[in-house]
């Protein structure tokens, strides 16, 4: 009859120790049914295949893209198909139906997903403009352009308090997932960290995969898209996460 909240985290780790063991690592794969070529051209689909690793971030999905350069890999002659199918993807803990929380996608409400990415939320940065009356500056902290638009109405303003006033509101249409950023932060102030959690992990991890794979230069003939991994797929290269007993995300948005 109750919200989950952090007690249930301890039955979820007893759980997770006795059934996997403190030694176990999550997996992410790129995986593919034949090697690259002599011009290093992989010539079908390469296969991301996650396990729901909730310590990855984006700076471990850089790694595994330069890992596949490194393999010798600089095109894919296929699609990039992401796997999810170990486990539910885009939904929520089951029981937490609290409505405000669907509405504003609090990073503690993140949902599950195969492929997870910066603890399936997003980072938004506002800080002040050049001077009053100037746009401020907001961007998010890891681009995923093919999933995560976002509209800037936050102006600088010189103020007596000191103090800024910033909102979001998180919409989804049409496959993508957009932040308003609007209000007000002073001339001089920080800058402010906002946090929230994206609805598909998936998509946003398919997303932030596209952007690096574009910034290495890794060519992708056939573009992206899901699909399941054929049991004859071969490992390129690998991400393991730390084991289990020490698997503890850094950074984790409060």
């Amino acid at each position: 009859p109750l919200v989950p909240a952090s007690t249930a985290k301890l039955l979820v780790t007893a759980v997770a120790l006795r059934e996997l063991g403190p030694a176990y690592r999550f997996e992410t794969d790129l995986l593919a049914l034949s090697p690259p070529d002599g011009a290093g051209r992989l010539p079908g689909d390469l296969y991301v295949r996650g396990s729901g690793d909730p310590t990855l971030v984006v700076e471990g999905l850089w790694k595994l893209v330069r890992d596949l350069k490194s393999a010798g890999i600089e095109s894919v002659g296929g699609q990039v198909l992401f796997d999810d199918s170990v486990m539910e993807s885009g939904d929520w803990v089951p029981g937490w139906d609290r409505a405000q929380d669907l509405e504003r996608g609090p990073p503690y409400f993140a949902s599950l997903g195969g492929l997870t990415l910066n603890h399936n939320a997003v980072e938004i940065v506002v800080a002040p403009g050049p001077g009053s009356g100037q746009p401020a500056r907001v961007r998010l902290t890891t681009e995923a352009e093919d999933y995560l638009t976002l509209t800037n109405r936050v102006t600088t303003e010189t103020g007596s308090s000191g103090r800024s006033s910033v909102s979001i509101v998180r919409e989804e249409n049409q496959g993508q997932l957009h932040f308003d950023v609007r209000g007000t932060i002073p001339v001089g102030h920080t800058p402010r960290w906002f946090y929230r959690s994206v609805i598909d992990p998936t998509a946003h991890f398919a997303a932030a995969f596209a952007g690096l794979a574009q910034a290495e230069g890794l060519r992708v003939e056939g573009g992206y898209g899901r699909g399941q991994t054929p049991e004859e797929a071969e490992v390129l290269v690998a991400r393991s996460s730390p084991p289990l007993q020490s698997s503890q995300p850094s950074g984790t948005p409060s």
